[in-house]
């Protein structure tokens, strides 16, 4: 039973894993959490199956004995400590989500007050134009941003743009 209790565990927590890569819908993630409740509730109540619970009574071997009311206030105890912390880390990824939402909202608004055209790219590809680069190319940052940069351009100018991206800059002295 134990053995057959991780690999319905395991079984259940790749399958929710692997259709957890897109949980933009809400039938999406109900049907994740339903392959993660299975998951646990497998691996716990099949394992718990391997158990087996004898009435008896407990000599006395040195060790200390939690009666149920202990237990019942360590289990209690441990639970309301992993909601805390829980609620803590959302607050903080709350905040910071919010703190990176206003330095890319100042970001842009510095970009859009450069006058010259500001292109963040990585791997050739927009990522980032300001208001001013919108008006040169004549485009909406929607048709700009997720394109690469060559195709930005006339083709008889990528030579020259190929060229200066490969040579490294000239070091100052």
């Amino acid at each position: 039973y134990v053995a057959a209790s991780v690999v319905v565990s395991v079984v259940c927590s790749v399958v929710a894993m692997a259709r957890a890569t897109d949980l933009t819908s809400t039938g999406r993630r109900l049907e994740v959490g339903g392959w993660l409740t299975l998951a646990i509730c497998g691996l716990h109540f099949t394992g718990m199956t391997a158990i087996t619970v004898a009435p008896g009574t407990a000599e006395a071997t040195g060790g200390t004995i939690l009666g149920t009311s202990g237990l019942a206030v360590a289990v209690g105890g441990v639970s309301v400590a992993i909601l805390i912390a829980s609620l803590m880390a959302i607050i903080v990824e709350r905040h910071l989500v919010r703190r990176s939402l206003r330095d890319l909202g100042r970001m842009r608004l510095m970009s859009n007050l450069a006058q010259e055209v500001l292109f963040i790219h990585r791997d050739g590809v927009v990522i980032e134009v300001n208001n001013a680069g919108e008006r040169l190319l004549k485009a909406s940052a929607e048709d700009i941003i997720g394109r690469p940069v060559l195709s930005l351009f006339a083709n008889d100018s990528a030579p020259a743009l190929i060229r200066r991206e490969r040579c490294p800059p000239l070091e100052r002295r």
